[in-house]
């Protein structure tokens, strides 16, 4: 992978944004825009501190699906990130958060995206 050509640098910061748990998962709160509005928080301060990209991953889903990550999930995951890449105009990667060693997620265990919008 060309970092430079990706990030602007050769030695990248990567911000990490952990999105507070996801619906389905027990610790979900009930409310989709305190997931999207803690996840902006986040993100935009990242990038403003000098973060050259993001990872945006499931963290707050513990305990993580035993088997396969519901499609809900993953496109939970994707739409937050669209958002974000948006948003931020730098690299974002999604990482999603599972305990199977199968790895039958639906999303590719991490995807660089930069909007084009």
């Amino acid at each position: 992978m060309d970092l430079s050509g990706t990030f602007g640098t050769d030695s990248p910061l990567i911000g990490m944004v952990h999105l507070a748990p996801l619906p389905g998962a027990p610790r979900y709160d009930g409310s989709r825009q305190t997931i999207r509005g803690e996840a902006f928080t986040d993100a935009l301060t990242l990038v403003e501190g000098g973060f050259d990209g993001l990872l945006v991953e499931n963290y707050g889903d513990t305990p993580y699906y035993p088997e396969e990550v519901p499609a809900h999930v993953v496109a939970k995951l994707a739409a937050t990130a669209r958002e974000l890449a948006v948003a931020t105009d730098v690299p974002l990667g999604i990482k999603s958060c599972e305990t199977t060693q199968k790895r039958r997620c639906r999303l590719p265990r991490l995807l660089v995206a930069r909007s084009s919008a």
